[in-house]
């Protein structure tokens, strides 16, 4: 399954994170289900399970200069995506 996410901006930062399920479970998008993550994600229902997020910085220039520029749609924030990990 292939999916992608659309923004605008530049990404200054990328960060793939493996956190336990219980510290995003209170989260509305975790709870409301609209991102896909199941119950037992990287597990089975019962066990100790985790969630994978991406977590993106994004902004209008890079972080190191203003060579480029996005300021069309752009805003300076944090993208949080969690993963869904199909065991094979």
């Amino acid at each position: 399954m292939e999916e992608t996410i659309s923004i605008q901006g530049i990404v200054n930062s990328l960060q793939v994170v493996q956190v336990p399920k219980n510290v995003v479970s209170k989260a509305v998008w975790y709870a409301d289900g609209t991102n896909g993550v199941p119950h037992g994600v990287n597990g089975t229902a019962g066990k100790e399970s985790k969630v994978v997020l991406v977590v993106a910085a994004i902004g209008q220039e890079p972080r190191t200069g203003r060579w480029l520029s996005v300021r069309e749609g752009a805003k300076n924030c944090g993208l949080v995506v969690p993963l869904q990990i199909v065991a094979s």
